[in-house]
């Protein structure tokens, strides 16, 4: 297993959203996850019930899993991200509606 190390820049606030957007785009490009499905379908496709070998879509499902599991990081990461420019930008609490009290008949 490979080494991680964080890695952080400053930005300016108004910034974020646009960083964020491009954190996503380039990872989701970089792991070419459609092209992944694709190959792994049609992996799937080829296989017969008189020639069962699912071993090369077996390889293929496993890059997309990892593929996957990298993206859901990085998603909880921009989350975390997009959390805390909500809080900054909002000092006061958004108040939470309460459900509407209905009178017993």
């Amino acid at each position: 297993m490979s080494q991680q190390a964080k890695i952080s820049y400053t930005v300016n606030v108004s910034d974020i959203p646009n960083e964020v957007a491009e954190v996503l785009s380039t990872l989701f490009n970089k792991t070419n996850l459609m092209e992944t499905v694709e190959m792994v379908c049609d992996e799937l496709y080829s296989v017969t019930t008189d020639n069962y070998d699912a071993r090369a879509a077996l390889v293929k499902l496993e890059k997309l899993r990892q593929d996957l599991a990298v993206l859901d990081q990085r998603a909880v990461e921009v989350t975390n991200i997009l959390m805390g420019l909500q809080e900054a930008l909002s000092p006061d609490p958004v108040p939470q509606q309460e459900a509407p009290v209905t009178e017993a008949e």
